[in-house]
């Protein structure tokens, strides 16, 4: 009885502990991976661009994404502002790419392109917002509404570099701006999540829009480095990195670790590693063969006297 409590036990320490390791594994693997509220065009999560990804695809619009430097030789990039904020170096770059007659759409607040083109962001002023077109481009006559799950305004201070012209405005202040820069022009959305797969499935407009901007002729580049997937640094650092950054986890590793440390704790408690362990099953008694000390020994331990075994206190 004694033995098979213990084999019990320890197969249910076995179980648990094999089940929290797997339940670590999915939770850290789906913090982790690109679908967890990233705007990569790789993502299908509601953050993600997937949907618009193969959308522009089904349309014959040729499509590439952009991992590392240096930028395409030409086309349309389009990036949405992740985690991690490129440097200003990385803006000027962009800039320059755009000035040679390229377009950029840029899709949320990114403080490094604001001090390079005199544009102040705000942190996030305003919440689900629908904007309203404030240009007669041809672009937006079929989005003369669009909708942005948070962002922040686009404030010009001081005049920015080359034309701007405010695109969209929330309570009549610009969420979005054309700026010509060169011989290129960058498109900039306040919003990163104008273009999100949750959004586009329920705002036609912010559909228009992007079919209106994206579906042509020219290549239409995902950045999956400075903006999305992206980590900040100059564009030698970028350029030594092969592959982008995955997202950082809620509050650094401390889900992961914690994580672990409930396991640890489940399963030295199923094993029954405790301070005060509860009394078990005792083992069975000797048999009349055994010397009288051993019978004494496991009395001391905790045995119970036998029935009919007379009188434990002695003669």
């Amino acid at each position: 009885m004694g033995t098979g409590a213990a084999n019990a036990g320890g197969n249910r320490a076995i179980w648990l502990l094999a089940t929290a390791c797997v339940l670590i594994g999915a939770v850290v693997w789906a913090l982790m991976r690109p679908d967890a509220e990233s705007a990569s065009s790789h993502a299908t999560g509601p953050a993600g661009m997937a949907g618009l990804y193969r959308l522009l695809g089904q349309e014959g619009v040729t499509l590439g994404r952009r991992s590392t430097l240096p930028l395409p030789a030409a086309g349309i990039l389009v990036g949405a502002v992740g985690p991690a904020q490129p440097s200003e170096a990385d803006a000027a770059t962009l800039l320059q790419w755009v000035d040679a007659g390229n377009e950029a759409i840029v899709l949320g607040p990114l403080p490094a392109l604001g001090a390079l083109l005199r544009v102040e962001t705000g942190p996030r002023p305003y919440g689900d917002a629908e904007a309203q077109a404030a240009v007669a481009l041809p672009q937006l006559r079929a989005a003369p509404t669009l909708r942005l799950p948070g962002g922040s305004l686009l404030l010009p201070v001081g005049g920015p570099v080359g034309r701007a012209a405010p695109l969209y405005t929330v309570l009549g202040q610009p969420a979005a701006l054309e700026v010509t820069v060169g011989s290129g022009r960058l498109y900039w959305i306040g919003s990163a999540g104008v273009w999100s797969n949750a959004t586009l499935a329920r705002w036609p407009g912010n559909l228009a829009l992007a079919e209106g901007l994206l579906d042509g002729p020219r290549p239409v580049w995902f950045d999956e480095y400075w903006f999305g997937l992206g980590a900040a640094g100059t564009p030698g650092q970028a350029q030594r990195r092969a592959q982008p950054a995955r997202p950082p986890l809620p509050g650094g590793a401390a889900v992961p670790l914690v994580a672990l440390l409930l396991a640890a704790v489940a399963g030295l408690w199923a094993a029954g590693w405790r301070r005060h362990p509860v009394r078990r099953d005792p083992p069975a008694a000797p048999g009349a063969s055994e010397p009288l000390l051993a019978y004494a020994e496991w009395l001391f331990r905790g045995g119970t006297r036998a029935k009919g075994g007379g009188d434990d206190r002695g003669a």
